[in-house]
């Protein structure tokens, strides 16, 4: 952020990052829906898609599809992902 973070709490360290980021978003938000103006406006309608603000905005980008996905019918293999993935408790 480019401050000494001495005087500050960690609360207040938190607050500033997160206020940053809300920033960005608005900014992305604003800059992207400008970007699909100008490429709607300059496109060609018969050769092209028209272009939303998701298309040019990093934070609205689509998650891609998952791929290698394994489907776990049995309960036994159950019991061990969910130990595997959630740990011993």
């Amino acid at each position: 952020m480019g401050i000494d973070p001495g005087p500050f709490s960690l609360r207040e360290l938190w607050w500033m990052s997160e206020a940053i980021e809300f920033r960005d978003k608005t900014e992305w938000n604003r800059i992207s829906a400008l970007m699909a103006l100008l490429c709607n406006i300059n496109r060609d309608p018969k050769r092209t898609k028209s272009f939303s603000p998701a298309d040019f905005n990093p934070y609205m980008q689509k998650q891609a599809a998952r791929q290698n996905v394994i489907e776990v019918k049995d309960s036994q293999s159950k019991a061990l992902f969910k130990e595997a993935f959630e740990g011993r408790k």
